[in-house]
């Protein structure tokens, strides 16, 4: 049976990645995850979860979790679109990226949700040790410049002269 998302819906909804799941246990099914509308430059994939039966889609920069064994267990990402991210194994993490800010998700939820880390748009560059690091243009100094974040909580460590 077809599902579409975002709701989990079986009766119809919008043209999307289409991705078969074969969970441990329970029956395979079929979800069609809408593409997101905000940007055409948004991510699209398909992710693993800090929670094993949790799944990831990333449709154009709409993000949506849905558990593997139990698709009417879904909810979208909060960070909107999603335009980078990078998963985080040895902390347990995912780390979604929008235009301004960072959400962490570990095997329970969310974890943590940054401030604004760059005034329009960034790029994860990756992480080293407990701290996570981007880099964004400045407005002030015209030059890509690199902030920080932790791991532990998303708080943003440097870069954050912008503001």
């Amino acid at each position: 049976m077809n599902r579409y998302f975002p709701g989990g819906d079986s009766n119809g909804g919008k043209d999307g990645v289409t991705v078969t799941v074969s969970p441990d246990s329970g029956a395979a099914w079929t979800g069609i995850f809408a593409f997101g509308d905000i940007t055409p430059n948004g991510v699209t994939g398909i992710f693993s979860m800090p929670d094993p039966d949790q799944l990831c889609v990333v449709s154009r920069g709409e993000g949506y979790l849905v558990s593997s064994s139990n698709p009417n267990v879904n909810s979208q990402v909060l960070a909107k679109p999603v335009i980078d991210l990078i998963s985080v194994p040895e902390a347990g993490l995912i780390i979604f990226a929008d235009y301004t800010t960072l959400v962490a998700y570990d095997a329970n939820g969310v974890k943590w949700e940054s401030g604004s880390v760059a005034p329009d748009g960034f790029k994860i560059l990756g992480v080293e040790g407990e701290i996570l690091k981007g880099q964004f243009l400045s407005l002030r100094t015209d030059r890509y410049e690199v902030f920080t974040v932790s791991l532990a909580d998303g708080t943003i460590l440097s870069g954050r002269e912008f503001l």
